[in-house]
């Protein structure tokens, strides 16, 4: 019974990491120290503009620390090769 238990555990996280997908969303840093996730809907010159879950949410240039885009590789993509620092 435990070693069927342990195949399907393992059949299951075989699965899931075939069905792996790529996370990528805009991070908005706030002066504050907060940060907001969304899609970049606009970024003008006195506001950006996000879509989150709720819908979309425009924030004013003076509240921006910085804007990010963050990538999540998935499982199967290969890391970048990084050469050692010089001294």
């Amino acid at each position: 019974m435990i070693s069927t238990l342990a195949l399907l555990t393992a059949l299951a996280a075989q699965q899931t990491s075939e069905v792996w997908t790529e996370i990528r969303f805009h991070r908005v840093h706030l002066r504050n120290g907060n940060f907001v996730d969304g899609t970049l809907v606009a970024n003008e010159q006195e506001s950006v503009t996000l879509r989150v879950k709720t819908g979309d949410i425009e924030i004013t240039r003076d509240l921006i620390d910085k804007v990010e885009y963050v990538k999540m590789r998935s499982y199967k993509e290969k890391p970048a090769d990084v050469p050692p620092p010089t001294p």
